[in-house]
């Protein structure tokens, strides 16, 4: 195992456990330099080896959800539905030639919190 060099140890220090960015002065190729810990946990989410069951997925997709701000009043579109949460598999495109008639619409702020969530959930940067 390599061992961190002095200047690096200054650096990962100051930067209070967040990831490091460093550039290879010849290659100018760009890497993070992360805690063993956090990579370990990105790791277990990005190559898990099962796939989560619907009840996880909705776990997770109710999170990602509040952390975008769904909670907030505005996204109570219809109370007949709750917009909060949403099962992925259920997501379909429609040409548009095909809606007959809008409902109601979602405000700006309100697009951009279900856009944040989607991705959030879907793991699109």
């Amino acid at each position: 195992m390599l061992t961190i060099p002095k200047e690096l140890q200054q650096a990962v220090r100051a930067s209070h456990g967040r990831p490091l960015r460093l550039t290879d002065p010849e290659t100018h190729a760009e890497y993070v330099l992360l805690h063993a810990d956090m990579y370990d946990q990105l790791h277990r989410l990005l190559y898990h080896a099962t796939p989560l069951t619907p009840d996880e997925r909705r776990a997770v997709l109710i999170q990602a959800g509040l952390r975008a701000g769904w909670d907030d009043p505005e996204m109570d579109v219809d109370n007949a539905l709750d917009p909060r949460v949403i099962q992925c598999e259920n997501l379909l495109t429609y040409d548009q030639a095909l809606i007959l008639r809008v409902l109601g619409r979602l405000s700006a702020t309100a697009m951009e919190q279900m856009n944040t969530g989607l991705k959030a959930a879907l793991g699109i940067p």
